[in-house]
């Protein structure tokens, strides 16, 4: 290149900053994630000679006014202003381009003339760009941001329940309505298994935020499938909505992707704000030949729209001005990750149900009173929750416990709902005389539903006898005799 320096009034169609972060999550009884390989970074400027926007009539006058002879000459190139580099302390750009003495700015050289240009057409004519690259390394963050964790569920689990209540504190009718629609289904005979993948970021308070309306989103998500699969064969469920999910045969793996992350404020006496994805869960029909394999691979990727480095460029053009050229800063995380089936397979967790009647029992505030009371008599945590009704004879309840069962948590909901009516009941005594009594008789229901990770027996167990201390307790008050 020529030490001359020309400019032109030309500008950047696209200024992009991306840094890469890459992975490895083991997807266990103790998951962790650790570091591969060295974070990068790159810094794209592209430039069209389109003719109009970015290189016009005007930049060509230029070059030809500051050079007459230009289209001559074999080479030449022509600067179109800088960049300033701020917040570069997390990186290696200081070393790597000697920003200080260059007063942290960069100049944007781009030829115009040689390297298939040739002549003052072929920088309008819209079939060329120059696209200018600087490569650096981000430092690594001091703590893992990505924590990634998986369970194995039967289908007929109370997906709701997988669910930690205090991130649905907000959302606590819909969780309310979703457990009361679940518990009162009964199980059928499906084999179907649920994989249920939590995912959570924690990301310095340089690019956190508590309320972000740019939140980071798991971009794709892949799993090694051992056949080829259909999309009747497999389900996915984000939350309560349904989801797109495709088998890729050139790959061999299941893929789903476009979930964003929710913001969940700043962690408690740290600097670091948290994401987390909605419940990921992924119904298999057919989970058979998962059964002979020990563990599956997968991959997922996941974009920030801003850089962990908090790197930040400003754009002069050849004028010296502050230009608002189109800049775009993305972080991109990726991590292969190993999900072992067997582990998860020991931490399954048991949902079995039980259907209780009790006819003439009328159901009020009383007989709940009696259930909360046996709960906690057993141990349990115990709460209820009055449901609405469309008639004015029923009434329904949603009673929930949970207490400490080994290393996890028994819980148990019960939806109990009762009806109430008038009968009469007629006494004859000596002499001919009928004596005629009006009273209040119903007929209560208990749906029971139980969780408990890898004891059915347990589960089934403490369930038996809470059937029995019930039946039990409310036969003195029914109305039949």
């Amino acid at each position: 290149m020529t030490e001359q320096v020309i400019f032109a009034r030309a500008r950047p169609s696209m200024i992009r900053l991306t840094e890469r972060y890459a992975y490895h999550a083991d997807v266990s009884g103790n998951p962790y994630t650790e570091r591969r390989g060295v974070p990068t970074g790159l810094i794209e400027v592209l430039v069209p000679y389109d003719g109009q926007k970015y290189f016009n009539d005007q930049a060509v006058e230029d070059i030809e006014r500051q050079m007459p002879d230009i289209w001559t000459r074999d080479y030449m190139g022509a600067r179109i202003g800088h960049v300033a580099l701020i917040n570069y302390s997390h990186t290696d750009l200081e070393d790597r381009l000697d920003l200080s003495l260059h007063h942290n700015v960069l100049p944007l050289d781009i030829p115009v003339q040689g390297e298939g240009l040739q002549g003052p057409d072929g920088l309008r004519d819209d079939r060329h760009a120059c696209r200018i690259t600087y490569n650096y390394s981000p430092e690594w963050l001091e703590t893992t941001p990505l924590t990634l964790t998986a369970n194995i569920y039967d289908e007929e689990i109370i997906r709701e329940a997988i669910i930690d209540v205090e991130r649905e504190q907000a959302k606590q009718m819909t969780v309310l309505d979703t457990v009361t629609r679940e518990v009162a289904q009964q199980v059928g005979f499906s084999r179907s298994l649920i994989f249920a993948f939590d995912l959570e970021l924690a990301l310095p308070g340089r690019v956190g935020r508590t309320q972000d309306d740019h939140p980071p989103v798991l971009t794709s998500m892949a799993l090694e499938w051992p056949v080829a699969t259909s999309q009747r064969s497999v389900h996915l469920l984000v939350g309560e909505e349904d989801k797109h999910v495709v088998y890729n045969p050139e790959r061999g793996v299941i893929e789903w992707g476009d979930i964003p992350f929710e913001s969940r404020g700043k962690a408690e006496g740290t600097d670091l704000y948290t994401y987390r994805t909605p419940l990921i869960s992924l119904l298999v029909d057919q989970p058979g030949e998962l059964y002979r394999r020990e563990q599956l691979g997968g991959e997922v990727q996941i974009e920030i729209p801003r850089l962990l480095s908090a790197v930040h460029l400003v754009y002069f053009g050849p004028e010296g001005r502050q230009d608002s050229a189109d800049m775009e800063s993305s972080t991109v995380l990726t991590a292969n990750l190993t999900l072992y089936l067997e582990d998860l397979f020991e931490r399954k967790t048991f949902s079995p149900y039980q259907h209780l009647q009790f006819e003439g029992v009328v159901l009020d505030e009383m007989r709940i009173t009696d259930i909360v009371t046996l709960l906690k008599d057993q141990g349990f945590e115990s709460h209820y929750d009055e449901l609405p009704v469309e008639r004015s004879q029923m009434k329904r309840y949603l009673v929930y416990g949970t207490r400490p069962e080994g290393p996890g948590k028994l819980v148990l909901w019960m939806l109990v709902e009762g009806t109430s009516s008038k009968t009469t009941r007629e006494k004859q005594i000596p002499g001919g005389q009928t004596f005629t009594t009006t009273l209040e008789t119903g007929n209560m229901v208990i749906y029971m539903r139980g969780q408990l990770r890898r004891d059915s027996a347990r589960l089934v167990g403490v369930m038996n006898e809470i059937q029995m201390l019930l039946k039990e307790r409310l036969r003195h008050v029914s109305t039949i005799d």
